[in-house]
């Protein structure tokens, strides 16, 4: 009787010793950015038929620190914040009313993120959780107005939005574990004045990102 308990008392150990606690760590992986701009007239305020969308792509490199408890039933919370470093960039040429124009071109940078999640999950054997996490993230984007040849502006800002994702989590060792996971970010509409354009941009930016990760728990 005692040996069957022990037995049977040894998973939930398992679970517990491997998930709960705090722990840091490091991610590699890509992001892919959709920013899509729509333009004004400064004068009348009317559309000026002038639109554009980028597409920056690239690589990331995140560092992250959080805390997660594994609870009796195998549910799995916790918490976490992250710092992303990337340098994706893309630029494209504007469209008049759909009409590609070589004569004006935009181009958006990005060059880090950061976030605050939380997570819920489920462990599915004593070394594997899957979960799902949202938060808010805060990134920081660069935007290049030009005329060709001619002149151009820049303008950088922070922007906010949130951020959802999930993701598998696996325990190499008692103190180790790596991941796979899957975050989408929609950071909303930016108004951007181009002075030298004499109009406003109306900027949408979302994002996704795929990251695999190293964990080490305390």
């Amino acid at each position: 009787m005692i040996v069957f308990l022990a037995v049977a008392f040894l998973p939930i150990c398992s679970f517990a010793d491997g998930f709960s606690g705090p722990y840091v760590g490091a991610a590699v992986g890509g992001a892919f950015a959709t920013e899509k701009g729509t333009g004004y007239d400064d004068t009348t305020l009317a559309q000026s038929g002038y639109t554009h969308k980028t597409e920056p792509a690239g690589p990331l490199l995140g560092l992250k620190l959080g805390y997660s408890k594994l609870l009796a039933n195998k549910l799995l919370l916790g918490v976490e914040v992250g710092y992303d470093g990337r340098s994706n960039k893309d630029r494209a040429y504007q469209k008049n009313n759909g009409v590609v124009d070589t004569g004006y071109r935009k181009t958006t940078t990005i060059s880090s993120s950061a976030s605050v999640l939380a997570r819920v999950g489920y462990a599915l054997t004593p070394k594997t959780a899957a979960y799902a996490t949202a938060g808010v993230s805060a990134v920081k984007v660069s935007r290049k107005y030009e005329t060709v040849g001619v002149d151009s502006e820049s303008h950088g800002t922070t922007k906010s939005g949130y951020v959802v994702g999930v993701g598998v989590e696996h325990l190499l060792s008692k103190n180790l574990s790596t991941g796979l996971e899957f975050r989408h970010s929609d950071y909303g509409k930016s108004k951007v004045n181009v002075a030298n354009w004499n109009e406003f941009y109306k900027e949408r930016l979302t994002d996704h990102s795929v990251r695999v990760g190293v964990s080490y728990r305390f």
